[in-house]
């Protein structure tokens, strides 16, 4: 029934070789059976090879294609062999996946394509967020220019956009420093010291108190302000209340603590309402009007924001539930840290003396036939009686260091 798909294959159901290039590889696409249907197809090459154009060796990486098929799909064969002769193919992991997509956009035309290296994206779980944004914002580039749709008033807006969110973030910190700043030279630090010090309750009604103050900030403000402005104030704070707080847990181990529970506390704020950031993304992609099914023919109704908002409570009682979970059980954070061994001063003076008894002197130094025996000069040799109170200091157990430093010292006076 869908023979017909697959006429015109050179490559599927006969016998191939791998391409001693790209250029020599050769992709094949068939027709797409659901054209007009919008769905995902991805492939995945879990050892995408190339050669390092500096070194001349193999350069691994994780490479995962995504696209949303118009007219054509390719065929998997075809790509396989595609991306199997980058083998011998001299280029950094960024230059082949511009030259694949180039490539995959020339042959299908994909409604949309995305294409994800271990190296530069979020999504295998390597990349920080600022460098998928950058591979996110690369590749919107490259397919722009493939499709032509690339010209100077959108990039100039997308560059304008992007400066005016990097500053609006950049002067939240400038901000927020200088209100720590500020608030820090007015002594305010002591003034929320002591308003949560006598709290009922101790370490564990701080914490309480705490969580419920960010919980509710989280509904009306970003967790940047919360992150730049509220927890430099809370953190001095916590660094004197709770130590001690849970038997065994060091004041390393107990901020390490008290950090987690507020990042997954502040994690609610965006599903708290009224301003929750992914309740906007929902709302911006939830149906707005009435509209018919193309599939099912059947009238679906529209999404109220209500229902967002009653939708995202669900998950908002699961995040509560895993900050109270750390709080009672805080071996979930901390069970995996090492302990660090400390030493008290004593301990470390023992660990450092010298092997030898106790005791008695140092190792005499043999500075030469004619150097002093015991650290006694000659001078000290003529008179015995003046020389007898060094001897004695010698056998209390003085420093063997400073019995050579001295020997030294007296062997140069006695040259001279």
């Amino acid at each position: 029934m869908t023979t017909g798909l697959y006429e015109g294959l050179t490559l599927l159901g006969h016998e191939t070789r791998l391409p001693a290039s790209p250029a020599a590889a050769v992709l094949e696409a068939v027709p797409n059976p659901h054209a007009g249907t919008p769905y995902l197809v991805r492939f995945v090459c879990p050892e995408f090879t190339s050669l390092c154009p500096v070194t001349g060796q193999p350069d691994f990486a994780h490479l995962v294609i995504d696209y949303v098929p118009d007219r054509l799909l390719v065929e998997s064969k075809s790509l396989k062999l595609y991306l199997g002769s980058f083998r011998n193919e001299a280029g950094f992991h960024e230059a082949c996946t511009i030259e694949i997509a180039k490539h995959l956009v020339a042959v299908l035309g994909p409604t949309w394509l995305r294409i994800f290296l271990v190296l530069g994206t979020i999504f295998l779980g390597v990349a920080t967020p600022t460098e998928g944004g950058a591979m996110g914002a690369l590749g919107a580039l490259i397919l722009a220019k493939v499709k032509g749709r690339l010209k100077l008033t959108i990039l100039t807006q997308a560059l304008e956009n992007t400066a005016k969110l990097a500053s609006f973030v950049l002067f939240i910190l400038i901000g927020s420093t200088v209100f720590s700043f500020t608030f820090n030279a007015a002594d305010g630090h002591i003034w929320v010291e002591h308003l949560f010090k006598d709290m009922p309750g101790g370490g564990w009604g701080f914490l309480i108190v705490v969580n419920i103050l960010v919980f509710i900030l989280g509904m009306f403000i970003d967790f940047f302000e919360i992150a730049f402005i509220v927890l430099p104030l809370l953190a001095p704070v916590a660094e004197k209340i709770l130590p001690g707080l849970i038997p065994g847990m060091t004041p390393d181990q107990a901020m390490i603590w008290f950090g987690v529970i507020v990042a997954m506390n502040l994690q609610t704020s965006f599903l708290t309402p009224p301003f929750g950031f992914a309740l906007f993304y929902l709302r911006s992609v939830a149906a707005k009007f009435d509209y018919k099914d193309r599939v099912t023919g059947q009238t679906i109704a529209a999404v109220k924001t209500i229902e967002i908002y009653k939708g995202a409570m669900a998950f908002i009682v699961l995040q509560l539930v895993m900050v109270v979970a750390v709080m009672v059980f805080p071996s979930l954070v901390t069970g995996g840290i090492e302990k660090v061994e400390s030493l008290s001063n004593d301990q470390i003076m023992q660990q450092l003396q010298m092997p030898g008894d106790e005791g008695t002197s140092g190792t005499p130094v043999d500075m030469g036939a004619d150097a002093p025996a015991a650290g006694i000069s000659a001078s000290d040799a003529a008179n015995p009686l003046e020389a007898a109170p060094a001897a004695d200091t010698k056998a209390d157990g003085d420093d063997p260091m400073k019995d050579l430093l001295d020997a030294v010292k007296k062997d140069q006076g006695k040259t001279q």
